[in-house]
């Protein structure tokens, strides 16, 4: 469901911009790009409708690009937190059964450590050159399969399937009064709902951008509004209190928020 989203804003405003991160401004109708390419390349490794696909990496465009592919092939995405230790990562992919672990570059040795024996390792910059592919997967669909944070045992994976991710998306449409004209700033991770579902996927739904951090950092979090000029994001307690008592603080340039979430 939300390829089809990308499509239709790719098809009416194909030149708004979809995604910005670290210097680069990815069009609706690149974004659209990008996912049936990498549809197409997955779809000829082997993977359907069903499939779990793990990614491992801090946040980044190839995330979202495989969210909304395993939407169109009827698959299902695992994020993985990177902060965890190797052996935790490796009880997720064995639960969830992954068959292929995405990995960016940064995390490779990480990824090596957690998947060995158990499922192959594809780098995040190396796909996309495959072709269209026939939409396989529907409303009923599982596609986001997240692993709590396990405080009393083993992490559970939780599943979501396309139509929660679209009527979350219009709850939260409502919520923030999102249209095309807002911009997202992404701060937390996408490995967590927080991050990837309360603002991130549902400004997509809105035909909005967003700009995504590769990870949390104050003085990159003030020197971001100061230079795209945000006009939404989410932040958490421990985020917050990071902000507020950071010695930038006081003469940071937060004029184009119209509205901070805050949860946690």
């Amino acid at each position: 469901m939300l390829h089809r989203w990308i499509a239709a804003h790719a098809a009416h405003t194909q030149h708004r911009v979809a995604l910005r991160f670290e210097g680069e401004a990815i069009t609706y109708a690149e974004l659209a790009q990008r996912v049936e390419r990498l549809a197409g390349t997955l779809a000829a490794r082997g993977i359907g409708h069903g499939d779990r696909i793990a990614f491992l990496g801090a946040n980044d465009p190839a995330q979202i690009v495989l969210l909304a592919v395993c939407a169109k092939l009827g698959a299902i995405q695992v994020p993985l937190n990177w902060r965890l230790a190797t052996p935790e990562l490796r009880f997720m992919l064995e639960d969830s059964g992954a068959a292929k672990l995405i990995a960016t570059a940064e995390h490779a040795a990480q990824a090596k450590g957690a998947a060995e024996g158990l499922c192959p390792i594809l780098d995040a910059a190396d796909l996309g050159a495959g072709g269209p592919h026939d939409d396989q997967g529907g409303e009923d669909d599982a596609l986001l399969l997240v692993y709590t944070s396990g405080t009393t045992g083993r992490p559970k994976g939780a599943v979501l399937d396309q139509r929660a991710l679209l009527f979350n998306a219009l709850n939260s449409q409502h919520m923030h009064g999102f249209t095309r004209d807002d911009h997202v700033l992404t701060v937390l991770p996408l490995f967590h709902v927080g991050g990837l579902n309360i603002q991130t996927v549902p400004a997509l739904f809105s035909g909005a951008t967003v700009t995504l951090l590769r990870r949390f950092d104050p003085a990159a979090f003030f020197a971001e509004c100061a230079a795209s000029r945000p006009t939404v994001s989410l932040l958490v307690p421990a985020v917050m209190g990071a902000v507020v008592g950071h010695p930038g603080w006081a003469g940071a340039d937060l004029s184009s928020l119209r509205m901070i979430g805050a949860g946690s």
